[in-house]
């Protein structure tokens, strides 16, 4: 597009004669009453004001827009703020609700999703994160938490879970809440413990495994100590009890004195008297 401009005059003579004799480029000439109107170039208007006495009509072109901004720059402040607050707020979640007659269902995937960042007045994800999200809770929740009643009947103090065989982790914890049984997490000893840090704000224990589940009887490991003060440094932020279990007897037990308790299987069971192996991990307590 051309920077011209549009101008009039009065119709006289010495118009044609004098833009030519000043090497003027002009074009579009038309004569409307008394009065001449003609385009010319934008960086020619300075020279043709000192020759003719002439009044800007029009601008065209990088002039024009230039000329219309000016003129209406808080028209289009505002309408760019407007359109970018529009924008942002298209990005934003004003409501997640989930459509099923199960309300455990509703409360475990309602769960899952803020823990996936979906709830009110965050960002939407994007369409990729979203069907990924879509297809892990459905996943998740094909038969959700269909042993739980069972464990009901047993009427339990705490619940141990690990998220690799509970694959909706999060929802049961919920769920555990709310029937008013302790949470609790079960962390082995092959596993980072920071690596269950998002965990810990759910949980009412965090049971740290000394030996490797599956076989009772084993060796308490030494790096159990460590590991518990590891353990105890996420406290500062969270508040949740810490047991140990595994190879836990009457020398053990006293690696273990920071802790909030311990479990203890082979050590008394394998004695018929259990009363008294309990007094010997008590006593060791106390000495």
């Amino acid at each position: 597009m051309k920077n011209e401009v549009l101008v009039k005059t009065k119709n006289t003579n010495k118009v044609i004669s004098a833009l030519i004799n000043n090497k003027i480029y002009f074009n579009s000439m038309k004569s409307i009453n008394e009065d001449l109107y003609f385009k010319v170039r934008e960086s020619d208007i300075e020279r043709i004001n000192c020759i003719l006495d002439i009044e800007i009509v029009k601008y065209y072109g990088r002039a024009g827009v230039i000329l219309f901004i000016k003129k209406h720059y808080i028209l289009l402040i505002s309408f760019l703020l407007t359109y970018s607050i529009l924008l942002i707020l298209s990005k934003v979640i004003f409501s997640v609700d989930v459509v099923t007659n199960n309300l455990k269902i509703k409360e475990s995937v309602l769960y899952e999703l803020k823990e996936y960042g979906i709830e009110k007045y965050k960002f939407v994800k994007s369409r990729k994160e979203i069907e990924y999200i879509k297809s892990k809770i459905l996943e998740n929740n094909k038969d959700t938490y269909s042993y739980l009643n069972d464990l009901l009947k047993l009427k339990p103090i705490c619940i141990y879970i690990h998220p690799s065989t509970e694959p909706s982790a999060f929802g049961l914890l919920n769920e555990l809440n709310n029937y008013g049984i302790k949470r609790g997490l079960v962390i082995n000893p092959d596993e980072e413990i920071p690596s269950f840090s998002h965990y810990f704000p759910y949980v009412d224990r965090v049971l740290l495994m000394s030996v490797t589940p599956g076989k009772g009887g084993q060796k308490f490991l030494d790096n159990t100590k460590d590991r518990l003060q590891e353990l105890i440094s996420f406290k500062k932020d969270n508040d949740f009890e810490i047991y140990v279990d595994g190879g836990i007897n009457d020398e053990t037990i006293k690696e273990v004195l920071i802790a909030d308790g311990v479990i203890s299987g082979s050590f008394i069971c394998m004695n018929k008297d259990f009363e008294k192996q309990i007094m010997k991990l008590k006593n060791s307590i106390t000495q």
